[in-house]
């Protein structure tokens, strides 16, 4: 069974992010989420809602398989990783993180791909680790995060990898709400959604494109590229 899950709830599609522990990132995350994209597509939904669980919007890549991996395939799946984490911040439709519990790695990416932040203010954090642990953040990933993030932040962000509790993600703008820790998170993430479900699916579609597009095909297409250096030499 997929730990990604789409349902269709009308004008507005959820996508659940579910594997009962830290909804870790590989090759069965990342179909599950093309899939639910092209279900959401399919179904004529006109926003999408991300979640997780209770405890981890995402904590990022699988880091048990990572090791496992030989240098080709290894950079075979970090480019699949970019192209997915790319497909979620060019897609033609309204998107929203619901977030709880820690978005860290790429779970902070696929936050900062979506359109909109909600998140949780309890027990957890946003962080982007990669300099902490050794890793320099590819070009589509600081793309992505420098399109959601003032610059006033990024040296915080993605240079010093400080980690962010809620409240202070709201008040440097990263999260766009903050629901109190007794509060109704996805029913506020439906408010937003279905707000942003009456805007014009064909404009806000050709207005993101032209927006985003342009950066997403160049990343695209370096992506590659830059992977094999830093991972391969």
């Amino acid at each position: 069974m997929s730990t990604v899950t789409f349902e269709n709830k009308g004008r507005v599609g959820v996508i659940t992010m579910d594997d009962g522990k830290a909804n870790a990132m590989n090759d069965a995350f990342f179909s599950g989420v093309h899939d639910a994209l092209d279900d959401a597509l399919a179904g004529g939904v006109r926003c999408l809602i991300f979640r997780g669980n209770a405890k981890f919007y995402s904590a990022g890549l699988d880091l048990k398989l990572i090791p496992t991996l030989p240098p080709e395939e290894l950079v075979a799946f970090a480019a699949r990783f970019g192209e997915c984490m790319l497909r979620v911040h060019g897609f033609e439709i309204p998107t929203v993180a619901a977030i709880e519990g820690h978005a860290v790695g790429g779970g902070a990416i696929l936050a900062f791909a979506c359109d909109h932040r909600v998140a949780r203010d309890a027990k957890g954090s946003l962080q982007l680790n990669e300099t902490a642990i050794g890793i320099a953040l590819p070009s589509w990933a600081i793309a992505i995060t420098q399109s959601a993030v003032s610059a006033r932040w990024h040296t915080q962000l993605m240079l010093r990898a400080r980690r962010f509790r809620w409240s202070e993600a709201a008040e440097t703008g990263m999260v766009d709400d903050l629901v109190p820790d007794e509060g109704d998170l996805m029913g506020r993430a439906m408010t937003i959604a279905n707000d942003l479900s009456l805007i014009d699916r064909a404009a806000y579609g050709e207005t993101k494109r032209r927006l985003r597009g342009a950066r997403i095909q160049e990343e695209l297409e370096r992506l590659e590229t830059e992977l094999r250096g830093q991972l391969i030499g």
